[in-house]
């Protein structure tokens, strides 16, 4: 098309994706750098009437969907989502979580807490770096408890005159099965870890009995109200003492505790089979990361993923009083990242050539920057694209407004004009620069709010 500059960089390859029609906008600039793609949108096509100048803008929808905001898996996801075979076996799930069981009437001779001894074994699995095990206290006065606390175990007690506290050098927040052993003998008390590491303690004052009375056993965290006292009075994690973990095998005296029939419960559900560091997203929720994120004239950022839809957001950001957004989604099949200065939308777009795919059980990197009204794009570390916008004046994307991980809101319709389709999938080790010089790691299960379902406490694989 007229006044079209196309530059090739020497040893570059060109490809045009299938089935599309490659076209170059007036007073547009194609660069493309060694090793990379130059890509356009498929299926679209500009004409000029006689005597007239019908302009498409690029990579831009002009018909929005309605499609439900839930993602359509394309294989089964049982390998992203599947669950312990074994019976009593729980998991609590967020900050707020606990399993509650009472010791009252009957039920007190069935998980005893002795006045001189006790001995208490259960095994866990968890990624969290803090967070309650068990618990059994009043308030203010007596109390006995583990929890994580920066990745190691804690065990500590107090009769009444002092507490003691005993920690393990080594972490075990590493998301594979741990037996715990905690053993008490008036002011003495043992903790032992997968029958290796061994702490020793003993509380200072001269009181050797623990009164607790008939106070309820709390695993995995404690409810809002509950008597609290001890070495966790000030330490709530976002607004609870919960800890995102899988529970098994927990005995009291020789006495099996029913994990599955809790007094009271909260946020608890099965456990998966096998977990990894990151967040599993089954597509009926999403994670605010940041709800003043400014993405500024330029950001950069990166995360990895696996997936079993062909269709899902991974990142997306708008501010709904301008055309000013960015976002990063999976759409039929195709990686697309996309930016808006204000103007026109600029969108870089990888699709992958068989036998490669995004639904093939394999993590994927993508890193993206901008800087002015420039994007650069790379996928898996290998495929690298560039574009830039027709309005090189308008240079960055307004802000602060809420960042989105794994989705958007219902019933969003995004600045593209396709409704906003929920990711489903694992995603891991996102950087993200929101403000700052250099991209910085973002703590998936302790940064921004969950809406729905995403456990981030760890994904399969």
């Amino acid at each position: 098309m007229p006044n079209t500059t196309t530059t090739t960089m020497p040893n570059t390859t060109t490809e045009t994706m299938p089935n599309t029609t490659t076209e170059t906008m007036p007073n547009t600039t194609t660069m493309t750098m060694p090793n990379t793609t130059t890509e356009t949108m498929p299926n679209t096509t500009t004409e000029t009437m006689p005597s007239t100048t019908t302009t498409t803008m690029p990579n831009t929808t002009t018909t929005p969907t309605t499609t439900p905001n839930t993602a359509t898996p394309a294989v089964q996801c049982s390998v992203i989502f599947g669950r312990e075979n074994s019976t009593n076996t729980v998991r609590t799930s967020s900050t707020k979580s606990y399993l509650q069981f009472d010791r009252t009437g009957n039920l007190y001779k069935s998980y005893p807490v002795h006045n001189r001894t006790m001995a208490m074994s259960l095994e866990f699995r968890t990624v969290d770096r803090t967070g309650v095990l068990f618990y059994i206290g009043r308030a203010g006065l007596d109390f006995i408890a583990a929890r994580i606390v920066n990745g190691q175990v804690e065990f500590s007690y107090d009769c009444g005159d002092g507490p003691a506290v005993l920690r393990t050098n080594a972490t075990y927040n590493d998301g594979n099965w741990h037996k715990m052993t905690i053993m008490r003998m008036d002011r003495s008390g043992v903790l032992m870890v997968d029958n290796g590491e061994v702490q020793y303690g003993q509380t200072n004052g001269a009181r050797v009995g623990l009164d607790v009375g008939k106070m309820p056993l709390y695993i995995g965290g404690i409810p809002a109200g509950a008597s609290i006292t001890g070495q966790l009075d000030s330490q709530p994690v976002n607004g609870g003492y919960g800890i995102r973990a899988c529970f098994r095998t927990i005995t009291i005296n020789n006495m099996n505790v029913n994990i599955e029939s809790p007094s009271a419960s909260n946020a608890v559900s099965e456990c998966y089979s096998r977990i990894t560091p990151g967040a599993a997203f089954p597509g009926n929720g999403f994670i605010s990361l940041y709800t003043s994120y400014r993405p500024g004239t330029v950001f950069q950022g990166e995360l990895e993923f696996k997936t079993c839809s062909h269709t899902g957001v991974l990142l997306y950001y708008s501010d709904p009083a301008h055309k000013d957004h960015f976002e990063l989604e999976m759409r039929e099949g195709n990686l697309e990242f996309a930016f808006n200065n204000g103007a026109d939308t600029v969108s870089i777009t990888h699709s992958p050539v068989a036998p490669d795919n995004f639904t093939d059980g394999s993590w994927h990197h993508v890193h993206w920057s901008k800087a002015d009204a420039m994007a650069t794009v790379t996928v898996n570390r290998q495929h690298t694209y560039m574009k830039t916008s027709m309005y090189p004046s308008l240079r960055g994307v307004n802000g602060p407004q809420t960042l989105y991980l794994g989705g958007v809101p219902a019933n969003t319709t995004k600045q593209d004009g396709h409704a906003g389709v929920n990711f489903v999938g694992c995603i891991r080790n996102v950087l993200l620069d929101n403000e700052q010089s250099t991209p910085q790691a973002v703590d998936l299960h302790g940064t921004g709010t969950i809406e729905g379902t995403v456990y981030t406490d760890g994904c399969l694989f």
